[in-house]
């Protein structure tokens, strides 16, 4: 009797998967032609419904589509848009049959999927039923719910309906694009509220305490927020906040959008770890949603107020500058524009400078920043080789008046002599060249900053490399 049932299915499988050959080989009349005519913009509502779910997506007033079912939830716009243009563009290949008695052989008895749409007019169209894909020619069997007419499309169209809610969902972290967003708030359980806010395209910290903000240092962290997107969704009716981390979160960050006086909230909880992918769990607190989110993300928005600061070492304008009074080491000599402009080198005796180079020193000098500040204000300038500077800078206007001072520092760093591990005698292993860390603090702060050293190369000049070059010299040269 199983024998006999087999072969009864393997010949209707067989008829049906000519049949479906056979007519991809000699098209029909409906062959091309749009199942519903419509255009995806008309569309203002889509429901979709699966043996063992349902998920309805409509368009707000604003425009933009929202899930309401199984619950209420932005809708990631890309997606639906596509799904209603997916819907409005399917088109009949094949007719199968005019007037199919029996669905089963189809699929469509039980269809895997029920589309229906709503026009923004409140026309409901008549759903569309989704069967079995053939087992040759790339074609899925569908119908509407209003007709017995059995057609083919392409087998893309079940794939394109077949949805989970995770699918269609926003991911985005912040709703906002980076020039819009003009304030920023970051609180932690005991640590004091960073407060940023922008004025006239200017970035500020304005608490804990007022200091000027690294522009480029919180584009990054706002494009992170904005560009970021949610990797899993958890739980939306989580029972207990503190398997998450989220009932005490470790970071809460609030972004302020234009005129907005209610903020974008994100709450960010325990590190988690699935499938050897790392994140942390988060959530927007407008909502009960948990999910998470790429370990980068929180990493890069992970920062403390020194890392918004502005670390330039001195602020000025270097076409301020007449005078630059500098003590390299034990060796002391003076940069002094003339009344004509030029550079000149007091160095016991007066010497024409390259132009050139000093400006390129002056930019040098203006662009100096850190990449942390160290210690504020320095309780021992001996621990950044301050207290004997090994480079001290101080620049005055063509007045004469002050603009400020830099002082350069370098500490050895601490050197571990390698020894050889083999059997044989070990030589006397040769001592490692000294390397340092470099440090620099001006007197427009009470800041010590660590700086890279080829930033303290490009200062680190004697007389001689900034004396502009004998002509004839420069004619050979050339």
């Amino acid at each position: 009797m199983q024998f006999r049932n087999t072969v009864i299915a393997l010949i209707l499988l067989a008829l049906i998967g000519g049949y479906a050959y056979y007519t991809s080989r000699h098209p029909s009349s409906s062959e091309g032609k749009p199942l519903l005519h419509v255009k995806p913009e008309d569309i203002a509502k889509i429901d979709l419904r699966y043996p063992d779910r349902e998920i309805e997506l409509e368009l707000n007033r604003e425009g933009k589509w929202t899930i309401t079912k199984p619950l209420r939830v932005d809708a990631d716009q890309t997606t639906a848009s596509s799904l209603a243009r997916d819907i409005a563009n399917v088109e009949v290949r094949k007719t199968i049959l005019e007037n199919a008695k029996d669905l089963a052989p189809f699929g469509l008895d039980r269809p895997k999927a029920v589309v229906t749409i709503t026009l923004k007019n409140n026309k409901q169209l008549p759903a569309i039923e989704v069967g079995k894909s053939t087992p040759v020619g790339f074609s899925t069997y569908i119908k509407t719910a209003d007709k017995p007419t059995v057609f083919l499309t392409s087998s893309t169209f079940a794939s394109e309906v077949t949805k989970n809610l995770d699918d269609l969902r926003d991911r985005t972290l912040i709703a906002a694009s980076n020039d819009q967003v003009n304030k920023i708030v970051l609180e932690r359980p005991s640590q004091p509220k960073i407060e940023l806010e922008k004025h006239d395209g200017e970035w500020k910290i304005v608490a804990p305490r007022a200091y000027p903000a690294d522009s480029s240092e919180v584009a990054s962290f706002v494009g992170t927020l904005t560009g970021g997107r949610i990797d899993r969704f958890v739980s939306d009716a989580p029972k207990n906040l503190a398997d998450y981390g989220l009932d005490k979160p470790q970071l809460t960050v609030s972004i302020y959008v234009a005129k907005d006086k209610t903020p974008q909230t994100l709450e960010f909880g325990k590190a988690t770890s699935t499938n050897g992918t790392n994140g942390y769990y988060a959530k927007r607190a407008s909502s009960e949603s948990v999910y998470t989110v790429p370990d980068w993300i929180f990493k890069d928005i992970n920062k403390q107020v020194n890392d918004f600061r502005d670390k330039t070492v001195l602020a000025f304008d270097p076409s301020k500058v007449g005078k630059v009074e500098i003590q390299n080491g034990t060796q002391k000599f003076t940069l002094e524009q003339d009344k004509d402009g030029k550079w000149r080198i007091e160095n016991g005796v007066s010497e024409p400078a390259d132009n050139g180079l000093v400006i390129q020193f002056l930019s040098n000098l203006r662009n100096l920043k850190g990449n942390a500040i160290v210690a504020e204000p320095a309780q021992n300038l001996k621990d950044f080789g301050l207290d004997q500077p090994a480079m001290q800078l101080a620049l005055s206007d063509t007045a004469g008046k002050s603009i400020g001072s830099v002082k350069l520092g370098k500490v050895p760093e601490s050197q571990t002599a390698a020894a050889s591990t083999s059997g044989a005698a070990s030589p006397t292993p040769t001592p490692a060249a000294p390397t340092y860390d470099y440090y620099a603090t001006s007197s427009g702060t009470q800041a010590v900053f660590k700086i890279e050293s080829y930033s303290f190369d490009d200062l680190n000049k004697t007389p001689d490399q900034l004396k502009a070059k004998p002509a004839s010299a420069a004619s050979k040269k050339s």
